[in-house]
Parts: structure tokens; C-alpha cells; sequence
């Protein structure tokens, strides 16, 4: 029956989020959940987005919860978010990407109390684990981003013993197999078989056991950002993933790394911790369930964490979804001839008229209503605008377009490059941090990232360069995130309009994150979101070759100077040439054939300046 066992891991049903995970609506709503206290005095509204408009015309509002009757509640900034059925809350702001997907807590987290974790989030709710993540029904789905931690060659220990035997399918193999598993973590492929880890990171994989290894792969699925650093504290319900002892170097460096990639590659933890002469404890919610939320009441102090983290997996590809809307357009409508009646003998109000026109295949994007009667406007007809003294308002469904899209997606404008010059670029990646880069990863980052500028602008990567005046190289350092700054001239048929558009694009900006995700992955702590501002540059653009330039300059000019001399020569009447002019003026105008003295001046005008005439006889 081992097809069975395959057609689970095929298909990624092996792991249903817990019940308590919220329902997210809209990617940005969460369903049966409310935020208190309440600001101000409650109000109607006809809809979920009426009384997220109305946060947003109300000073202080942050957040919003709203019932399906109606009902809306405003909350302010010290709000946090609380379980009650059948109510929606939410942000002032829906954006690209989910609040609990990219903020983090303050130092207060963890809290005594479950609200006072929640109070030190900026949203007032701690995101459960794998909200972040795509999934159907509760059932995870894949991210399609996985990629290779660790290997045999380079740290990798894969004697786990919690592994299952798994039949690898035709054209496929063991590591490709783990690579489209959502939740499996480390690939071994033995003399006897392939062995997966679903749902574990492995554990005791120093140990040695009977079975040769030929191959192994620890993934990592999606990406992770760390949202809080454990080190000091102690977190009660973790499991032991492997002893000190087992380990082969140094567990201040090899071991850390260790127990932070075997976290890092299992979908299932979120917490991983090493304590000196313990060994490294991971969370595993198959085995043991760390209470959520963490209060310090289940993370004491503890002296002998050297390392830990609480983490966050994340599926880049999971964004803000535009949506759809009824919107009020106008008042004192009716429409006849081209509606359905949807409400029948019953009333209905015009918050149950708009849903039943969403469910009816027949109705188009116009409806009247006027909380009594129903009607939409079939497909392909409009309803006409003719207000009156009286009649239903007219409803149109409209696609709300996020905000955070106007600009480009993840990028954020800073400006527009000058008409011509030096210019300086700064570049703020946010969702990388430098302090997680290596020497080597910033030399190559360095090289890598004015190549990606290079290819896109269209420009060489010599028409760039650092802050220390080296051509074809960025400069980098931390700026909440991985700032990129360098200089460039615009060249005379370049348009600086045209490159503001390339900086602003999200094509530059795919291409800067895949970057740093393939030299640096463990930099990556959230979703990247780049940042772009220009300025006039301080030293001009140093040349290769600047010194061959001007030797060359200098020998151009002694040779005009040297033809000058020459001609000029000819011209007067020198050696080797009858004079061709008797007359030099100072202001070099006319020349006449002939010789003649000074007596014998040729007619001029009266209006000719003065001249000084020259003579000269043979």
C-alpha cells in the first residue's frame, strides 16, 4: 500500500492547519474575530469596505470589526484583536501584502498575558503559524520555491531516525520528490530506498545507523523571517533534535548552524533554540505543542540559551488579491425592463440583495435596492440614470484595486532621476538583513547586484560606480534592511525619464531579490520590499584611462597648432609658394589677389572698420 502514502505526499494532504487558524477574507480580513476597545460610537454601514472608509475619514481609527447586520465598530491604536463569531475585523488599510506577513513585535514579546503578546504586535494579534502560507480547506498546498540548505559536501548530517520509506515515481528522484512535498524537510537516499522527513526536522541525525548514504538534501520550502531572537530565554514543549555530544565541531558555530537550518526546513517549527550542553530543541506539533501564544510564562529566563529564534515560513507567491465591491452610484433610480426581482414577497435589506446578485449566474454588475425590494440588472444591460424624486439607489460591483499596487507592486518611488549629470542612487531593500551577510556573500552581492542595475538600465556596468569612486561596483550597508547605494551618468541618449520608470520597475526589483536569494537565502527575513530615492552625485565619475585621454588631447592639439603654423605660412607667401594676399587684416575679413603697395589700397566701404594693411613687394 505504499502508493497510498505516495498519493498523500502528491497531493500534500498530510498535515490540516489547526481549527483555530482564522479564516482570512480578501487577504486582509480576518473572519470571527473582533478588536477592542471601541473608539467613538458605533454606526450602520452596508458594507465590510463602507466601514473600512469610514476608519479612514475618523482620526485615530487603526482598525475595524463589522457584523454581518451592519454593524460597525471603529478601534484605535492600543486595540488587539479578540475570538467572537460571526465578526470580521481588520486594518484602516488593506495592502499587498498581510499585516501578520511582514511586521514584527516590539521588545514587550513576549507578554505575561496572551493579550499583552498580542498588545506588542503592531496589528494587536499574533499570527498563527503557516497563516502566511497558501492552503486549501486547511490542507497545505505547495509554494513551487523550494530549494537545497544543506548537503553531504557541505555540513549536512542525515542519519535521522525518524525518517519514512517512501517509492520514488519514474522520472523523478528522492531530492525532487521531497523538493514538491510541502511539508518535507530533508531527503536521504540510502542503498535501500529513499526516506523523507514529513512533518519532522529530523531528529538525532548525528547518530550513526547500518545503511550507506549516497545522497542527501535538507530543503527548505518557501522562505523564512525571524521575528523575535530567543537568546536569554527558555521555551517550555520543544524536542530534543540532537545532542552536543553527537557533534563533530564547534557548537557555538557548527552546532547553531545546525539546529537553525533543521528549523528553518520543517514548515511545522517555528521556534528552534540551542543550549549550551544540551544540544539544539526544535518544535515539533506532531510530537509536542507549544502553547500559542508565547507569553514569558512559557519562556522563562534561561542562561543557557546561547541561540534561538522564533520564526516565520512564508510563501512569497501569497499576495494581496484586488477584490470586488457594491458601490452606491446613485439615488432615486428605477429600472425597468432588464431586471430580475431577487427578493420576492419577503424584504430584504440591501446587504442581503447585494450577496443573493453575487450567487445569481443571471445578474450583472447593476442592482437597485432600498432595504425593502431587489432587483439586479440582467447580464449585458445597464440600467438607465434618470434620478427622480424617488426610487431605488443603484449599486454597481466595482474592483477595488490595493493601494499599495499604484506604485509598482513591492516598490516604493523616490522621486525622479534629473534631466542630466551625476546622479546618486540609493536603494533600500527591506526584508534582507545585512547584518545576516558573510565577507565573501558581500563581495559577490556587490558584483552581482550592479550587474542586475547594469542589464536593466542598458548601461555598462563601468557607467557606475561605488561610493569610493570604483567603477562596475555598488556600495553596501545596512539601512533598515540591505541599502545599495552607487553612482551613475546619465548618458546623452538615455532618457531620465525612461530610467526612473526602469528603477521604479518591478522587473528590477525581481531581479535584485532573486539575487540576493541565490547568494544569500538566510539574509531573507521577510517579503522584500525595495525603496528608491536619487540625489545629485558628489565627485564626478572617475574614468578608466583618464591619463591616455589627455595624452592623447595634448597631441591632438600640437598638431592643429602645428597645421596652423604651416598654412599660415603658405598663406603669407612663405618658401616654396607665391603670395597669395598683400592685405592681412586684424579682423581677417576679405583677401585680394594681386600685389600691390601700400599706395594703391583697394576701394572699400565706408561702413568698413578701419584696417591694418601689411605690404609686401618682391
Amino acid at each position: 500500500m505504499w502508493w497510498l502514502g505516495l498519493l498523500a505526499i502528491a497531493t500534500g494532504d498530510l498535515y490540516k492547519l489547526p481549527s483555530e487558524q482564522p479564516t482570512i477574507l480578501e487577504h486582509c480580513f480576518y473572519q470571527d474575530w473582533r478588536y477592542v476597545p471601541a473608539l467613538g460610537v458605533p454606526s450602520q454601514e452596508l458594507s465590510l469596505r463602507s466601514c473600512q472608509r469610514r476608519c479612514r475619514n475618523e482620526a485615530g481609527c487603526r482598525f475595524i470589526s463589522y457584523w454581518g447586520s451592519g454593524h460597525c465598530v471603529l478601534s484605535g491604536e492600543d486595540a488587539y484583536a479578540i475570538k467572537e463569531l460571526y465578526a470580521t475585523a481588520g486594518p484602516r488599510n488593506c495592502s499587498q501584502v498581510l499585516a501578520s506577513c511582514r511586521e514584527r513585535p516590539g521588545p514587550s514579546f513576549p507578554g505575561a498575558t496572551r493579550i499583552e503578546s498580542a498588545e506588542a504586535w503592531p496589528s494587536g494579534r499574533v499570527p498563527f503559524p503557516l497563516e502566511c502560507w497558501p492552503h486549501t480547506a486547511g490542507v497545505l498546498k505547495g509554494c513551487g520555491t523550494a530549494q537545497v540548505l544543506q548537503t553531504l559536501d557541505h555540513g549536512l548530517a542525515a542519519n535521522c531516525r525518524n525518517l519514512e520509506e517512501v517509492s520514488v515515481p519514474l522520472y523523478q528522484t528522492c531530492t525532487s520528490l521531497c523538493a514538491k512535498t510541502p511539508l518535507c524537510s530533508i531527503a536521504v537516499e540510502k542503498e535501500k530506498g529513499c526516506f523523507l522527513g514529513k512533518m519532522t526536522s529530523g531528529l538525532d541525525c548525528h547518530k550513526g545507523e547500518d545503511g550507506r548514504i549516497l545522497r542527501a538534501a535538507r530543503m527548505l520550502q518557501g522562505q523564512v523571517r525571524v521575528l523575535k531572537d530567543l537568546r536569554g530565554l527558555q521555551v517550555q514543549g520543544l524536542i530534543k533534535a540532537f545532542d552536543e555530544m553527537e557533534l563533530q565541531g564547534d557548537p557555538r558555530t557548527e552546532g547553531v548552524r545546525a539546529c537553525r537550518l533543521a528549523c528553518y526546513s520543517s514548515l511545522l517549527c517555528t521556534i528552534w533554540q540551542y543550549y549550551i550542553g544540551k544540544g539544539c530543541w526544535v518544535e515539533e506539533p506532531t510530537t509536542w505543542k507549544v502553547q500559542f501564544p508565547l507569553t514569558s510564562a512559557i519562556a522563562p529566563k534561561g542562561e543557557l540559551t546561547i541561540a534561538g529564534e522564533y520564526i516565520q515560513h512564508f510563501c512569497p507567491d501569497v499576495s494581496w488579491t484586488p477584490s470586488k465591491e457594491w458601490t452606491l452610484v446613485a439615488s432615486g433610480i428605477n429600472c425597468t425592463g432588464a431586471a430580475k426581482d431577487l427578493s420576492g414577497s419577503k424584504a430584504i435589506t440591501a446587504l442581503d440583495c447585494q450577496r443573493r446578485a453575487a450567487a445569481d449566474e443571471d445578474c450583472g454588475t447593476q442592482l437597485t435596492s432600498n432595504d425593502m425590494a431587489c432587483f439586479c440588472v440582467l447580464k449585458g444591460h445597464a440600467c438607465e440614470r434618470q434620478p427622480s424624486g424617488f426610487g431605488f439607489g443603484l449599486y454597481e460591483l466595482q474592483t477595488l484595486t490595493p493601494e499599495a499596487t499604484a506604485a509598482g507592486g513591492n516598490l516604493v518611488p523616490g522621486g525622479q532621476l534629473p534631466p542630466r549629470g551625476h546622479v546618486r542612487v540609493q536603494m533600500q531593500l527591506k526584508g534582507v538583513e545585512y547584518d545576516l551577510l558573510s565577507g565573501p556573500q558581500l563581495r559577490e552581492l556587490d558584483a552581482e547586484l550592479a550587474q542586475d542595475v547594469a542589464q536593466a538600465t542598458g548601461l555598462s556596468t563601468d557607467d557606475l560606480w561605488d561610493e569610493a569612486g570604483v567603477p562596475g561596483h555598488v556600495s553596501l550597508d545596512a539601512a533598515d534592511g540591505l541599502g545599495v547605494f552607487f553612482n551613475l551618468e546619465i548618458p546623452r541618449h538615455h532618457s531620465p525619464e525612461s530610467l526612473t520608470r526602469v528603477f521604479w520597475s518591478e522587473s528590477l526589483q525581481e531581479s535584485l531579490h532573486n539575487t540576493v536569494y541565490e547568494v544569500a537565502p538566510e539574509s531573507i527575513t521577510g517579503p522584500v520590499r525595495v525603496s528608491v530615492a536619487f540625489s545629485e552625485a558628489q565627485a564626478p565619475k572617475p574614468r578608466r584611462g583618464s591619463s591616455l585621454w589627455l595624452v592623447l588631447l595634448g597631441f591632438a592639439l600640437l598638431l592643429a597648432l602645428v597645421c596652423t603654423c604651416l598654412l599660415s605660412y603658405r598663406w603669407l607667401g612663405g618658401k616654396g609658394g607665391r603670395g597669395r594676399c598683400s592685405t592681412l587684416d586684424w579682423e581677417l575679413q576679405s583677401c585680394h589677389d594681386g600685389i600691390f603697395d601700400s599706395d594703391s589700397e583697394p576701394e572699400r566701404s565706408p561702413a568698413s572698420p578701419a584696417r591694418v594693411k601689411l605690404s609686401f613687394k618682391r
